[in-house]
């Protein structure tokens, strides 16, 4: 056990697959056998190094002495080889992740004799390594040759393949192998329907969504925070903001205590369905009465809501609180910023009835007070997300004088910045600036791809 345990450190701590083969021969030089947990150490260190044929030879010595695999056993198998198959398939550039057939084949040729009560638990596992990889095509192949070859799928198999159709937003996939899952009598489960109510919400199906809800009820099964979670997400991508709130109050009919995610989605969908600022902010003061700690996502949709709301003040504040709270902006983050501040400068000198579309001056010092600190990564983005803002409101005019403040900023700009703005040319009919900005594209080292070509 003791040099077991040292070698399962090894594997997993980086020492190598040699060092873990020297701690196994000097075990062996002491009278000491190896077990089934020292071969799985072996087979595991020789995975991680993508070493498949030692791999496979060690679980051919495992048999050879008639040890029986158990299913941490398969589960090493498996891992190594769909990670091992990914792997050589990028580095083929193939468009095919893996090979149905040949993992097929693998997982039979893994669990004859003895391991074949594995069988089912094999395959599960491959479907598994699959979801990892967000192959939901591939996943769906095994099922069915899993089926084909006599092997009874389980609540685990369908519930994997399940989770990635939702992942994919593949709602209509979902609902049938619901459906199909219950023509092979297999009963559904908690995880069954949070998965199928969770592909239904990042369809925006909120009526079905509902619907299995209902399923779910009558099947004697207990909604879950992350059941109703989804649901509200159903609600909130569709447009129901008033449903979403509903279903957070009546969490604890359920027996269910919302967290920080399910008052986070309900915010987001009062603010993009129209139900105000002011209901945001009664719900985020309820959700910190509860204990509950906002994330960068609450932040993100608290900052939304101002600023579709044009409250700007309002949520810069919001802004400083998610930096004092050491709470590092994204992407997303300064979308909201940069949209938010170009349609209520827009919105301004539209009341003013001035010339003047944007202060590039104004927008540039608003960029770079958003972004310094840890956010000056973002800056290229938040740049970009400025010039697309412009786009949207036709300003070539101002958005040229930006990419040019932004270059003698110190910023390289990207194949998007000149993009937006050979985009923007184009719907000028500035065919001379379109053919300049292409050159001093060139100019930067920066490669045009197939939207700048289509732009100029």
């Amino acid at each position: 056990i003791s040099f077991t345990i040292t070698m399962d450190a090894v594997a997993k701590g980086g020492g190598g697959w040699q060092k873990v083969e020297e701690l196994l021969k000097e075990m062996t030089q002491r009278g000491l056998q190896p077990d089934l947990a020292t071969y799985n150490t072996l087979m595991d260190a020789y995975g991680r190094a993508d070493k498949v044929d030692e791999m496979y030879e060690a679980f051919e010595a495992l048999e050879r002495r008639g040890i029986l695999p158990n299913k941490s056993t398969f589960a090493i198998l498996v891992d190594a080889f769909v990670k091992y198959s990914v792997k050589k398939t990028q580095e083929d550039q193939s468009d095919q992740i893996l090979d149905t057939d040949l993992a097929v084949q693998f997982v039979k040729d893994l669990t004859k004799g003895e391991g074949g009560k594995h069988l089912p638990f094999a395959y599960n596992r491959l479907l598994q390594a699959l979801a990892r990889s967000g192959q939901w095509e591939h996943a769906e192949k095994l099922l069915a040759r899993m089926v084909a070859a006599g092997v009874r799928p389980t609540a685990v198999s369908f519930n994997t393949l399940l989770g990635l159709y939702g992942k994919a937003g593949q709602w209509e996939r979902a609902a049938e192998g619901l459906e199909y899952m219950t023509e092979l009598d297999l009963l559904p489960d908690e995880v069954t329907f949070n998965c199928v109510i969770d592909a239904m919400a990042k369809g925006g199906q909120w009526e079905r969504a509902e619907g299995y809800l209902r399923q779910m009820i009558e099947a004697d099964l207990q909604p879950t925070v992350v059941t109703l979670t989804s649901l509200i997400d159903a609600f909130s991508k569709g447009g129901q903001w008033k449903r979403a709130e509903e279903t957070l109050n009546k969490m604890g009919e359920f027996g269910v205590i919302p967290n920080a995610i399910s008052f986070t989605i309900t915010m987001d969908a009062v603010a993009k369905g129209g139900g105000g600022w002011q209901k945001v902010e009664e719900l985020l003061k309820e959700m910190t009465q509860r204990g509950l700690q906002p994330d960068l996502a609450t932040y993100n949709t608290l900052m939304d809501a101002y600023g579709r709301a044009d409250k700007v003040d309002e949520m810069y504040e919001a802004f400083e609180a998610l930096e004092r709270r050491g709470i590092l902006p994204n992407k997303s983050t300064f979308a909201i910023l940069v949209d938010a501040f170009v349609k209520y400068s827009v919105k301004k000198t539209q009341e003013d009835q001035s010339d003047q579309i944007l202060d590039t001056d104004l927008a540039v010092q608003f960029v770079k007070d958003l972004t310094k600190g840890e956010g000056g990564k973002h800056l290229p983005f938040a740049y970009n997300r400025l010039l697309q803002a412009l786009a949207r409101s036709g300003q070539w005019e101002h958005a040229e004088k930006l990419l040019a403040r932004m270059v003698a900023a110190g910023v390289r700009p990207t194949a998007v910045s000149f993009n937006t703005l050979l985009g923007l040319y184009g719907k000028a009919g500035q065919w001379e600036r379109a053919a300049e900005g292409l050159e001093y594209m060139t100019e930067l080292d920066l490669l045009p791809d197939e939207v700048t070509f289509n732009c100029v």
